[in-house]
């Protein structure tokens, strides 16, 4: 190549850089593996980039085995960072499409299942530790070496029927190209996307139904209920997709954990939304068990999957693994629990409630907390109450079990929590005390937490939204902050002695000297304008924690259905920034007394803002309150 060889290395390299990136969005990603033919300098460059993603079926999977076999291929596993493996089940047609999924199918879907991810861990299984500290000394020169690789897996299944009937999702078509986040502009590419294949309107609608707790409640219409049982695999005896040893061709015996093999290289594994059918707790067991270097757990399960059961006899089907086979390598936990409007909460929760009922949100509570106990980071939203997480630290259960520190093993690791509360959603007086409660357990709890940087405790109704924060802004400050969008909120100007004393407990026993609380206003939504009703993605875009608690693509996709809907099924050109939403000042209208104030007035005068916290009359008469880091009793 004499043209390409007069120019400068570092031009050359410039030159191949800018043509790598151009070719890492849809649809011209494969474009970028021509480049690699043209000479073994830049095959060196060029297939970092070409293997550091990959979108596989297991159709691709035997061409795949072939490309990363031999001394090559160790290099492009060792390349790889993200995979998507998208199982495809066998298809159905119209006369099954509102029927239950009969036992057969079942039985077919997990075999197809089974065998897939068997043949992908397999072949994955070539990468180890030890070859790639052999790899790298033999060529320490070598791009895309320099560090202990890390593999993302992205797992799921559906049919290619899934989207031909009633439920016509757009990312269950053929041709939906935005999988990962990191390389996609994911806002611009679902617009162009939408506006060249816009997803045809499946007749369903949205009302507003008042609840029996005088909540309103989106309802849908038009899609009925074995039209979406078909989509998420509910067959006769309602359950999940798991793996199965019995007839799975090359697989067949009953013992998974010698035919699955150990992966080193995944340390990521993460269920999306973007798959209806929920995979089971025994085989995300079994999953887990296959990573011994398994970093971080994302697992976003849809409500339609749990809502089958009886109330009476639903149990969580992973609060075993939770709370008995949690692996050590395990530092982050994202679990989240999704509905919208194909697939509403169920009959089987409480009344009017997103949540199951209580022995059952207490069962998988309970094992999330044993659980917990050795990872870095938390979250867990609509899967179940955060008042069921700090059961044992409420104060009628510290009066039962006094020895309460001393019993309960400390979370010696934990950095960031993220919970919901079914009562931040309730707008009536008599919730105060509960809210009042949580937040003492919380406290309580959070004195067992020695690095804990983050607590996000929120929940939201449609005209509803509320977040409790407590942070560590920096070495020496902490920060209290409440947000929520009522004209009159009902608490939250002073909160009780005891629960403002236990969380400056947690702030002293960090050796925090400054404390800040702060109180924050959101928009109030309009009756009459289903736009500015609030959804859950509303409230996540203002939490710390929002790339954990919904991956990134999945808050995408969530905004995308949401403007699709709101205008009758019609797609929008254009989204709304929901970072546009922000945080304003709220005007409570009087406070204890009846003094009536503003608390945007007293921060413009230079006068300190008012806490959260409300102690004793004498601690106020001295002027010391939360905020003074004298105050270590009320």
């Amino acid at each position: 190549m004499p043209v390409w060889n007069i120019f400068p290395k570092e031009i050359q390299l410039q030159i191949l850089k800018h043509v790598a990136e151009g070719h890492d969005r849809p649809p011209r990603r494969l474009g970028r593996g021509l480049y690699a033919s043209v000479c073994k300098e830049w095959q060196d460059f060029f297939e970092p980039y070409t293997f550091r993603r990959l979108v596989l079926r297991p159709s691709r999977l035997p061409q795949f085995q072939r490309t990363v076999s031999g001394d090559r291929g160790l290099l492009r596993l060792s390349y790889l960072s993200e995979i998507y493996f998208t199982i495809d089940l066998p298809a159905y047609d119209c006369s099954e499409c509102a029927t239950e999924e009969t036992r057969a199918a079942t039985d077919n879907n997990e075999a197809k299942f089974t065998q897939s991810v068997f043949l992908l861990l397999y072949i994955l299984k070539e990468w180890t530790v030890g070859r790639w500290e052999e790899l790298k000394r033999n060529n320490p020169d070598l791009y895309g070496l320099q560090k202990l690789p890390e593999l993302d897996l992205y797992i799921g299944a559906m049919s290619p029927s899934d989207c031909e009937h009633k439920v016509n999702d757009y990312r269950l078509h053929k041709d939906y190209r935005f999988w990962f986040e990191s390389e996609v502009d994911f806002r611009t590419m679902h617009i162009e996307y939408m506006a060249r294949n816009p997803v045809q309107a499946t007749g369903s609608h949205w009302e507003r139904e008042e609840t029996l707790t005088n909540n309103f409640v989106e309802v849908l219409s038009g899609v009925d209920t074995l039209s979406r049982q078909r989509v998420t695999g509910y067959g006769p005896l309602g359950l999940n997709l798991n793996f199965s040893f019995w007839d799975t061709g090359p697989l067949g015996s009953t013992l998974p954990s010698i035919l699955f093999p150990e992966v080193e290289k995944i340390t990521g594994l993460f269920l999306p939304r973007h798959f209806f059918r929920d995979i089971g707790g025994i085989a995300l067991e079994y999953l887990v068990r296959c990573c011994p270097r398994l970093k971080r757990l994302a697992y976003e399960r849809w409500a339609e999957g749990r809502s089958r059961g009886l109330a009476s006899s639903y149990v969580p089907e992973f609060s075993c693994f939770l709370e008995l086979w949690m692996p050590t390598s395990l530092e982050v936990l994202n679990l989240f629990e999704d509905h919208n409007r194909t697939f509403p909460f169920g009959q089987a929760t409480a009344a009017g409630s997103r949540y199951r009922p209580f022995h059952l949100d207490h069962e998988l509570g309970q094992a999330l907390l044993t659980g917990s106990k050795n990872l870095r980071e938390l979250t867990a939203c609509f899967v179940l109450d955060a008042a069921e997480f700090f059961h044992r630290f409420f104060e009628h259960s510290i009066q039962i079990r006094p020895g309460i520190f001393n019993a309960e093993q400390s979370w010696a690791r934990l950095e960031r929590l993220t919970l919901t509360a079914e009562v931040f959603s309730i707008t009536d007086h008599s919730s105060v005390s509960l809210v009042h409660d949580l937040l003492f357990a919380a406290g309580t709890a959070a004195g067992l937490m020695p690095k804990l940087e983050l607590m996000e405790i929120w929940d939201y109704a449609w005209n509803v939204a509320r977040i409790f924060r407590y942070e560590v802004v920096d070495d020496d400050t902490v920060s209290v902050t409440w947000l929520s969008n009522l004209t009159e909120p009902l608490f939250i100007h002073r909160l009780p002695d005891h629960v403002g004393w236990i969380w400056q407990e947690v702030a002293r026993n960090r050796e925090l000297t400054r404390h800040h609380t702060e109180l924050r206003g959101l928009p109030e939504p309009d009756e009459d304008d289903p736009r500015t009703w609030i959804r859950y993605i509303d409230v996540i875009y203002h939490l710390r924690s929002r790339d954990r608690v919904l991956l990134p693509m999945s808050r995408a996709q969530v905004r995308l259905e949401i403007e699709t809907d709101l205008a009758n099924d019609t797609p929008r050109t254009t989204l709304v920034d929901p970072l546009t939403w922000e945080e304003v000042n709220v005007t409570p209208r009087s406070m204890h007394g009846g003094q009536a104030w503003c608390w945007e007035l007293l921060r413009s005068r230079g006068t300190p803002a008012a806490g959260l916290f409300d102690f004793n009359a004498n601690a106020r008469q001295s002027g010391r309150r939360f905020g003074d880091p004298r105050m270590l009793h009320p």
